[in-house]
């Protein structure tokens, strides 16, 4: 007899174990998941359906792209997960096929992570579209799928269906009528291909909730920390942290530049001279960097900022009065344009201070 018929037989047997053979943490899996948001702070709703979203954007799926969490009920996220293959450990654990729901992958997560914390837990899921631009949102509570509903029942599991006025709260003992109710709809396989939507889903767009929650240049500028999480008390730490810190693009720059910055110029132009400094941007481009250091005569006037954006422009549409300014000649060589915000200037002795007079 083949382990699926096995599995098969053994289903309707599974849903009624005892919550102690349930619940008994899974073996590690070679998962490759991204890091769960920190538990001191819990998140959300908007932040739930971004984490979720960003969790969607790692399936593989032609079909559909879903991320989904389990929230405990102190707020911390124990598990994550989306819609792929599923491992070994999976299909022991929580019985299910070769495919595994967002919802199912976020459930077997939080059994490794903390089993203990299931008593009232939730899980949320959202649905990404094919061009990943949009997010799907019901209007009215409804979930559609008998068979995450039949592992949400085994675990006692609500969950939390989105709607235009937040999440709205699917008991466990109720969810498998509600999905043997929607089965019929296929409102995520038709809208997902394009076709007519359900009426009782619209769409999203992501840019949207990004922008909503995008934080404040104060907030972006208070979270540069030194390497130890620990808030910069002076301009040594200001330097090393600026040098170690991922976050943190670190640039050489003339006097004319801090002349520009002062006086409320919102972008930086610089003029690649050397592939180091090409390579050390293109590198903070890549990963995202937030904060621009800007160090003038020897380290000992800095400025921090907030980047907004790095793009590359060609010789004939970087900014010329700029190089006019310089007293250099217009070039055909490309320019890296830095969109900064809020500059803070930052020094930590009396050099540095004679210098920042000078500057003003």
């Amino acid at each position: 007899m083949s382990f699926f018929l096995i599995l098969a037989l053994a289903w309707p047997l599974a849903g009624h174990a005892a919550p102690a053979q349930v619940r008994a943490p899974l073996a590690p899996a070679p998962l490759t998941i991204p890091a769960l948001p920190p538990a001191a702070a819990p998140l959300s709703e908007d932040r739930i359906v971004l984490r979720a979203i960003e969790l969607a954007r790692q399936s593989k799926s032609q079909r559909a792209r879903f991320g989904a969490l389990v929230v405990a009920s102190d707020g911390r996220v124990i598990g994550e997960g989306w819609n792929r293959q599923s491992t070994k450990a999976e299909r022991r654990a929580i019985g299910v096929g070769i495919i595994i729901h967002a919802e199912q992958t976020a459930i077997a997560q939080a059994l490794r992570n903390a089993p203990e914390a299931f008593d009232g837990a939730r899980v949320y899921a959202v649905g990404l579209s094919k061009d990943g631009r949009s997010y799907a949102q019901k209007i009215e509570p409804a979930f559609a799928c008998p068979v995450c509903a039949r592992t949400l029942e085994r675990f006692r599991l609500s969950v939390m269906s989105s709607s235009r006025k937040g999440f709205r709260e699917i008991p466990w003992h109720e969810v498998r009528a509600v999905a043997k109710k929607n089965a019929g709809r296929k409102w995520w396989q038709a809208s997902y291909k394009g076709k007519s939507a359900d009426p009782n889903i619209r769409w999203l767009p992501v840019a949207g909730l990004e922008e909503r929650l995008r934080p404040s240049v104060d907030e972006r500028l208070q979270g540069f920390r030194q390497v130890d999480g620990k808030a910069i008390a002076n301009g040594v730490q200001f330097r090393q942290a600026g040098a170690a810190t991922p976050d943190v693009l670190t640039l050489r720059i003339k006097r004319f530049f801090f002349d520009k910055i002062l006086s409320g110029e919102k972008k930086f132009e610089y003029r690649v001279r050397s592939p180091q400094n090409d390579a050390l941007i293109e590198a903070a481009r890549k990963r995202g960097a937030r904060f621009l250091r800007l160090h003038f005569q020897d380290n000992d006037v800095q400025l921090l900022a907030a980047i907004d954006a790095i793009d590359v422009v060609s010789g004939k549409d970087a900014a010329e009065p700029w190089d006019a300014e310089q007293g250099l000649a217009p070039s055909d060589k490309p320019h890296w344009r830095i969109a900064i915000s809020s500059p803070r200037l930052i020094w930590d002795n009396p050099k540095s201070r004679a210098a920042l007079e000078s500057l003003r």
